[in-house]
């Protein structure tokens, strides 16, 4: 799932471990125990709480 962002991170000569904020759009909200599932498997080192926004109404 987060495949893309971890290609990214490396690029720039980097680690997930080193990001301090995340903040994820989501079109549907049905996705959302999915990527909190993910998120506490890869983002375990962030202080805050991710910031999610729906795109639908």
């Amino acid at each position: 799932m987060f495949d893309n962002l971890q290609a990214a991170v490396q690029a720039a000569d980097s680690t997930l471990g080193d990001m301090l904020e995340l903040n994820l759009l989501l079109i549907e909200l049905v996705h959302l125990p999915t990527v909190d599932r993910v998120m506490a498997q890869t983002c375990t080192h962030l202080h805050t709480a991710p910031s999610v926004i729906s795109l639908r109404r």
